[in-house]
């Protein structure tokens, strides 16, 4: 079994570009067949990197071998250790296939049971796979996934502080006091390290749950904005622009400081950027 996933991670670790190739091509469909017929054999580990390996490929499995690890992940989810449920929550989101009601129960019970073993990495892909899938935990699996984010918030890094606010806010889940004074620290922490995308999906994630950042927050988010502001895409520099605003409508915030400068770098946009359907406000 150990040969079929680590023949898989061999594949994935030469990269999408080497998976165009015919003979890549060739060696992949054989693995698929090789997954459909050993799944009953798989442990969690096995599933779980065989699962991941296609993810980092970018290679949706076909419907049979699909069908087989979504068997195999519920009979093999009680062993998954945290590692093993973030790795496979993430590949499902990844590769944007949605989980069958029994792999998605089996998905948030491993969520409650590993949760005091997540690192960052873990409960922020797991909060970023969920809603990357649309996918509501249960009140269990959120207070287990909130517990461990309130627990890793000081190890967070910028991307995974960004993504779990977008989490949140991508599913209109309001976190729990503790876990927002969590974030809210972690935001401080790492706001002057984010990147555009992170600036703008922390600010949107703001704005989108009505939360009020306090005011350390705030000067971090601010001094965020205007060091990337000039090289923000327009869809992010649209979103950023919609959400102070917002928060100034429902939170009565001020309108920040750098506020203007936004408009001015939306002014040296082509004209027509905020007519783009994808420009609009999410």
């Amino acid at each position: 079994m150990a040969n079929i996933t680590h023949a898989v991670a061999k594949m994935s670790a030469a990269g999408k570009l080497a998976a165009a190739d015919a003979g890549v091509q060739d060696t992949l469909a054989a693995l698929e067949q090789r997954v459909v017929r050993a799944t009953s054999d798989m442990n969690d580990y096995d599933v779980s990197n065989t699962f991941y390996a296609f993810a980092l490929l970018g290679r949706t499995p076909g419907a049979a071998a699909r069908a087989a690890l979504e068997v195999a992940v519920v009979r093999v989810g009680p062993a998954m250790n945290a590692q093993d449920a973030a790795n496979t929550a993430w590949s499902f989101a990844t590769l944007g296939l949605m989980p069958g009601a029994e792999a998605r129960a089996t998905l948030e019970a491993a969520v409650v049971r590993v949760g005091p073993a997540m690192n960052a990495q873990h409960a922020a892909n797991t909060a970023w796979s969920f809603a990357t899938l649309g996918l509501t935990p249960g009140a269990e699996a959120q207070a287990g996934l909130e517990a461990a984010l309130v627990r890793v918030g000081p190890s967070m890094d910028p991307q995974a502080v960004a993504n779990t606010a977008w989490g949140f806010a991508t599913l209109g889940l309001m976190p729990g006091a503790e876990t927002r004074a969590a974030l809210e620290v972690a935001v401080v922490r790492v706001g002057s390290a984010m990147n555009e995308q992170g600036v703008t999906n922390t600010v949107l994630a703001y704005a989108t749950l009505g939360m009020t950042p306090g005011a350390e927050a705030r000067t971090a988010i601010e001094a965020a904005v205007v060091r990337v502001g000039p090289s923000m895409t327009p869809q992010a520099l649209a979103n950023t622009l919609w959400s102070f605003p917002t928060l100034a409508a429902t939170r009565s915030l001020p309108l920040p400081a750098c506020y203007p400068s936004l408009w001015r770098l939306a002014h040296g946009l082509d004209v027509g950027f905020s007519k783009d359907a994808e420009l609009r406000m999410r």
